[in-house]
């Protein structure tokens, strides 16, 4: 009995199943599912478009693992999602309900897929945003004590 790696495989290249990503060098689009990695080859991606990958696009990402790029996160209208509570940037998940908020948060890079993405880029965005500097989980202070 044989035991399905795909899932194994896409955690080790970084990506969560039926996330959609781009490998360097090729121009279609790509996602694992549970059992296979799937190609989108049409120029807009659709639930309806997607076909089995080579194995040999397989073998590459095994051996080449650097050449997953991951794409901007698109949240679907009731998916989930994180972001920050206020500007105190305190992560908190919420759903994506295509309203005026859910846009300015993504234009402005406040959107993630996990509570870690969030925390990860919350010292980039806060500086970004607020042109201050985020250090030891707080606003990093310009006196000296």
């Amino acid at each position: 009995m044989s035991k399905n790696l795909i899932p194994v495989i896409a955690k080790e290249l970084g990506v969560e199943i039926g996330e959609i990503f781009k490998i360097k060098g090729y121009v279609d689009n790509y996602r694992f599912t549970n059992t296979e990695l799937q190609i989108n080859i049409t120029e807009r991606v659709t639930d309806t478009a997607w076909e089995s990958a080579p194995l040999t696009i397989l073998n590459i990402l095994v051996y080449n693992s650097d050449l997953v790029i991951k794409q901007p996160f698109e949240p679907k209208e009731g998916y989930e999602y994180w972001t920050y509570w206020d500007l105190l940037f305190v992560p908190h998940k919420t759903e994506w309900n295509n309203y005026t908020l859910d846009y300015i948060r993504k234009a402005t890079g406040c959107v993630f897929r996990t509570k870690e993405e969030a925390i990860k880029a919350r010292p980039e965005v806060y500086k970004r945003l607020t042109g201050k500097e985020w250090e030891n989980g707080q606003e990093k202070s310009d006196r000296k004590s």
